[in-house]
């Protein structure tokens, strides 16, 4: 456990950040959200699927509020009561990724904030066209191992900077569904992928021999495109790095709008690899 020296100072760094919140509003959320997951696994179930999800279901609905541990608690005493087939131990474990994605989900939802998940399945290509494009940008905003090794000072910077506040404003508007600003957005992506590229060199000039070697030694550059779906008219914003070989360790980001099926947290995470896991959409929080 941390001393209370610490927890001092993690309170003064971020007493500038702090945000509240209601909390039954996050815990209605929670509960809306259990019930959206569960009644979406009822639909196409059959069998001892169907009625654990069921029993499931009629646990949630009883409960006010709901709490993530009293869930889990029935999880585990239906496990125990049950004929402890296959078939209830894996609907036991699709109730339990429910839970827990709706209990990520909710603080956002209250908060109008984004929320991100492995890609669960592919944007298609097809059905979108380019609105615009920059391919010269510095690429330490997607630079896994870099970004692992930065002191927490330089993220707090990293949040009162001019440019990440136009890019929080824009990408907000174009994953709720509204038109950004897009001259704003990509003057604005330009500014911070410079401004972490410089924070990088301050931070690892003299203390990381070995972050310095991998800063100096990456000429990969980044791209940012907008996308639009042609049949919608939805936009999507994108980060990746088309030059960098697989087995790098770079992040590949996508803004889409909420209504986009494209991440799903309750999916089955152990099926993804670490190149997939990589690759994150970031949408609106919906539940309920």
């Amino acid at each position: 456990m941390p001393s209370a020296a610490y927890a001092e100072l993690v309170d003064r760094m971020t007493h500038a950040h702090a945000v509240t919140y209601r909390l039954d509003a996050v815990s209605a959320a929670f509960k809306s959200g259990v019930i959206r997951l569960l009644e979406e696994l009822t639909r196409d179930a059959g069998g001892e699927t169907r009625g654990t999800v069921e029993a499931a279901l009629e646990f949630v609905r009883g409960q006010e509020p709901l709490y993530f541990k009293a869930l889990r608690d029935w999880e585990e005493s239906f496990r125990t009561n049950s004929s402890g087939s296959t078939e209830v131990v894996l609907a036991v474990a699709a109730v339990d990724r429910a839970a827990g994605e709706s209990y990520r989900q909710a603080l956002p939802h209250v908060l109008g904030a984004g929320t991100a998940a492995p890609r669960s399945v592919e944007l298609p290509a097809a059905a979108t066209r380019t609105v615009l494009e920059r391919t010269s940008l510095p690429a330490g905003v997607l630079d896994g191992f870099l970004l692992g090794r930065l002191p927490v000072e330089v993220f707090l910077e990293a949040t009162e900077q001019p440019s990440r506040g136009v890019l929080v404003r824009q990408l907000g508007l174009l994953r709720r569904g509204s038109r950004p600003d897009l001259s704003q957005l990509v003057e604005a992506m330009a500014e911070f992928s410079n401004w972490v590229q410089e924070a990088f060199v301050r931070a690892f000039r003299d203390t990381d021999e070995r972050a310095r070697a991998v800063l100096d030694g990456n000429h990969n550059l980044m791209r940012f495109g907008i996308f639009q779906d042609s049949l919608t008219g939805a936009l999507g914003a994108g980060l990746d790095m088309p030059a960098a070989g697989g087995e790098e360790d770079y992040l590949e980001l996508q803004v889409v709008d909420r209504s986009v099926p494209a991440a799903d947290g309750a999916a089955g995470i152990g099926a993804l690899d670490a190149r997939q896991m990589r690759q994150r959409v970031i949408t609106g929080a919906y539940v309920g």
